[in-house]
């Protein structure tokens, strides 16, 4: 059985200020002695902007852009064959908006920091 897969994060910044952040997933092919199964493709994107001087953060998600998150099969032998497909959901998009009160988005980040090093150290 021999099989590949790569996935490549990307995050941009944009004019305005706009985060751009892609997400691409590939998968190839495999075949074993009794099965195949085809290879696979998705992209999530996601756009985000701060405002109101770092209070607020308005987020835009879109998973599976090219609606084809899933993969076909086939397994077969001398007396039984099976075709199948499995979908993921379909394409989906989220818009968030998320209001800091008494804080701003570096502080945000340094509370998560703490209590990840105080997670870390057992506490």
């Amino acid at each position: 059985n021999v099989s590949w897969s790569y996935r490549l994060n990307n995050k941009l910044t944009l004019p305005g200020k706009i985060e751009w952040q892609t997400r691409m997933n590939v998968r190839g092919p495999s075949e074993t002695a009794i099965s195949k199964r085809e290879g696979n493709f998705s992209i999530d994107l996601a756009f985000s902007k701060e405002l109101f001087k770092e209070k607020a953060s308005l987020t835009l998600n879109v998973r599976d852009l090219l609606n084809q998150r899933g993969w076909r099969s086939k397994t077969f032998n001398e007396t039984f064959y099976n075709s199948s497909e499995h979908r993921w959901a379909k394409r989906s998009f989220t818009l968030n908006f998320t209001y800091r009160f008494n804080q701003k988005k570096n502080q945000d980040r340094r509370l998560q920091q703490e209590s990840y090093d105080d997670e870390a150290m057992g506490f």
